[in-house]
């Protein structure tokens, strides 16, 4: 009976699969609930977290998930999910704490890169550098750890990003953020060429980010291709229309040309996209300041202020308009 039993568990968890690999994965946990009834197992517990994770019902994979760890205190899979959930949930703290466990019984690259991740969104960096440099040690070929380490590295340790991020490509070249990010970083060192190869891969493996194109056109404003900068800024608005980032970065490149009218536009823009995008807002304040707009910068410069504190250029930007008083 006991083998029969298995066998038909077996099937279920086969069926499953199959039904998640044709795109149906309500119909998958249907038949993974099914089973639980036949047997109390946690990776059938983490299957079900892991699909109700992907359908947004939350409560339901954090139900299963929390059983799965009951279950099994030493299943690290059941862990790592939960962690996962924890942290699109946004409670870093105890994503943090799943990760750990998970890490402790399991110190794969995968959990490692992932509470590194969480580490670093806690504004933990130097946990977080410890955590993406074990996961390189476990595996020297995980091209997530070198990536997120330069990204943890690129403001204080250029040359170290730069050559993580080499390592990375060296691994997948056709890993497209770590050729845009290395294109950015070349670009700060004035390695104009090798930066527009790498910004020029990064566009050419995914012409839908945002991103790879705003960086390309700063690129190309700084080389002084001014046609190419705008083609790139333009290309960007119509990839994400719906994101505020391409306009007000539009917008900053059309107010130093002198072209006012369009440059307003496009940062009214940014922020009917995005009213909490602090950036938007210190450019946009910023921009009427330099119009003379004293109430409208004001009320602009202090959104920004109150969206990211440490924003030392709107700062700096209001203490100049109350010295002008």
């Amino acid at each position: 009976m006991e083998d029969n039993i298995k066998e038909v568990i077996e099937q279920m968890l086969a069926r499953a699969e199959c039904l998640e690999d044709q795109g149906e994965p309500r119909e998958a946990l249907v038949v993974l609930r099914n089973a639980l009834y036949l047997q109390e197992d946690p990776l059938i517990l983490t299957r079900i977290g892991v699909l109700a994770m992907d359908l947004n019902q939350f409560a339901d994979a954090e139900e299963a998930l929390l059983q799965a760890t009951t279950l099994d205190p030493s299943f690290a899979l059941a862990f790592f999910y939960l962690g996962n959930l924890y942290r699109l949930e946004g409670r870093l703290v105890e994503a943090q704490g799943s990760l750990e466990r998970a890490s402790g019984i399991d110190p794969s690259e995968f959990v490692l890169t992932l509470l590194g991740v969480v580490q670093s969104e806690l504004g933990l960096d130097a946990e977080a550098s410890e955590s993406y440099r074990r996961a390189i040690r476990t595996d020297p070929t995980h091209q997530e750890a070198y990536f997120n380490l330069a990204l943890l590295e690129k403001e204080h340790q250029i040359e170290e990003a730069v050559n993580l991020l080499e390592k990375a490509i060296d691994i997948d070249s056709h890993y497209q953020a770590a050729h845009r990010e290395l294109g950015w970083l070349l670009r700060r060192r004035k390695q104009f060429a090798e930066a527009e190869y790498h910004l020029r891969r990064a566009v050419e493996l995914d012409d839908s980010d945002g991103w790879g194109h705003i960086y390309l056109g700063n690129l190309m404003w700084q080389a002084g291709d001014l046609g190419a900068a705008e083609e790139s800024f333009l290309t960007a608005t119509r990839v994400w229309p719906d994101r505020s980032a391409p306009f007000w970065c539009f917008g900053y490149f059309r107010e130093r040309q002198g072209r006012r009218s369009e440059a307003d536009l496009l940062y009214r823009r940014a922020l009917e996209l995005n009213p909490l995008d602090s950036e938007a807002n210190w450019r946009f304040g910023n921009y009427l300041k330099d119009i003379g707009d004293r109430t409208g910068a004001e009320r602009h410069l202090n959104n920004a202020l109150i969206l990211n504190p440490a924003n030392a250029k709107a700062r700096a930007a209001l203490s100049e308009i109350k010295k002008a008083l």
